[in-house]
C-alpha cells in the first residue's frame, strides 16, 4: 500500500528508553526514488514512496512532568509524518507534492 499522505502510527505509544519507535527499510527504486516500509513494535507495517536526497520523520512526544511523572506516567510518542526532500532547491520546487509524503 503506497500512501502519499502524512504518516499516522496506529496509536500513541509509551516509550521504552532505548527502544526504537519503528524500523525503517529503504529500497532504491531509481534516481532519488525510494520505497520505505516502516514496521512498528506491534508488527504493524506501513509503506511509503519517497522522492529526493534526504528524508525526515516527525513525531509528537508527550512527556509528563511533576506529579504525573511521580505517579509513573510514561513518556509517550506518535509518529506523525515522513517525507522526502531534495538537496537542490529547484528540484524541490519542481516536484509534484502529490507524489511524495509531506
Amino acid at each position: 500500500m503506497r500512501r502519499p499522505a502524512g504518516l499516522r502510527s496506529p496509536d500513541l505509544r509509551a516509550s521504552d528508553p532505548g527502544a526504537a519507535g519503528a524500523e525503517a527499510q529503504f529500497t532504491r527504486l531509481g534516481e532519488q526514488q525510494f520505497d520505505v516500509v516502516l514496521t512498528y513494535p506491534s508488527g504493524v507495517t506501513q509503506r511509503y514512496a519517497l522522492r529526493g536526497d534526504d528524508w525526515q520523520v516527525d513525531a509528537r512526544v508527550l512527556k509528563w512532568r511533576g506529579a504525573a511523572n511521580v505517579l509513573g506516567f510514561d513518556t509517550a510518542y506518535r509518529l506523525e509524518r515522513i517525507g522526502g526532500r531534495y538537496a537542490d532547491i529547484d528540484r524541490e520546487r519542481a516536484r509534484d507534492p502529490h507524489r511524495d509524503t509531506r
